[in-house]
């Protein structure tokens, strides 16, 4: 699952609006939060520093861990493809 997919199904969950992520986040109200979590999401790739900021404020974190690695099911894994 993509990275931005990842974030928006935290988003879902959490019943948490683009802009409340978006003032968890820091983003200024006269910068339109909404705006701004709007096009990150639509980006086709976002940085690591993007989306530990968006992950962070929703409780989450990430970890890196071997190729192989047996993940539980309910942790989503980081991929290039959709």
């Amino acid at each position: 699952m993509k990275a931005v997919k990842i974030v928006d199904k935290i988003m879902r969950e959490q019943g948490k609006s683009k802009a409340e992520l978006g003032r968890a986040v820091g983003i200024p109200t006269e910068k339109n939060p909404t705006d701004v979590i709007n096009k990150r999401l639509k980006q086709e790739n976002i940085s690591v520093n993007v989306m530990l900021e968006m992950l962070n404020a929703m409780g989450y974190t990430m970890v890196v861990v071997p190729s192989g690695t047996k993940l539980k099911d309910e942790w989503p894994e980081v991929t290039i493809d959709e």
